[in-house]
């Protein structure tokens, strides 16, 4: 699920959403936090401008400074200890 099945639901699911609420959904800044291995931005890459952060993963551990207007989390909360 973790590597392939998941990210690209998660793609399908958060594409519907945007295009439902948003009228112009290629100016939004996106994150994905805790991107994991990053397939989420590479399957939505194409039609969003996404970002990635995980305090896990080497690629993409750094904190972002920047602001965005939809921060995606999915399978996180049970790995925050705090």
């Amino acid at each position: 699920l973790y590597t392939e099945i998941r990210p690209r639901s998660n793609a399908g699911f958060l594409l519907d959403v945007i295009a439902q609420c948003f009228l112009s959904e290629h100016s939004l800044r996106i994150l994905d936090y805790g991107a994991g291995s990053g397939k989420l931005r590479e399957y939505l890459s194409s039609h969003l401008n996404i970002s990635n952060y995980d305090p896990f993963n080497p690629l993409f551990n750094s904190l972002p400074k920047e602001k965005y207007d939809i921060v995606f989390s999915s399978e996180v909360i049970e790995h925050v200890p705090n």
